[in-house]
């Protein structure tokens, strides 16, 4: 059976990326190794309020300007790749690779 694929411009998937890895190293404290590392960074979280209060504003800051949480344009975008697949099955043609195209850059 064949498909249809689509994927993100590159430059908003390098963007996204990148976006990715901020909030990372915005929270790189929370990376552990283990699960006793785990368990140890949440206890240290629990016994610490101040530090997890530190930890969930950063979040919260990265979160907010991020388009990797931007729910409606995600959605557009979904929405957008789902119409170029019908148009392609509608119009009978082969499956095919498409492109979609990022709604803020190309309303």
């Amino acid at each position: 059976m064949n498909f249809n694929s689509c994927h993100i411009q590159n430059d908003l998937l390098i963007y996204l990326q990148y976006v990715s890895d901020a909030i990372t190293e915005a929270c790189d404290e929370t990376i552990v190794g283990s699960y006793a590392e785990y368990e140890d960074k949440a206890v240290e979280l629990t016994l610490n309020p101040q530090k997890l209060a530190r930890l969930r504003a950063s979040v919260a800051r990265h979160r907010d300007n991020s388009p990797l949480y931007d729910v409606p344009r995600w959605v557009k975008n979904l929405e957008r790749a789902a119409a170029l697949m019908w148009d392609t099955k509608h119009a009978r043609l082969e499956p095919q690779y498409i492109v979609v195209r990022d709604v803020l850059k190309h309303p």
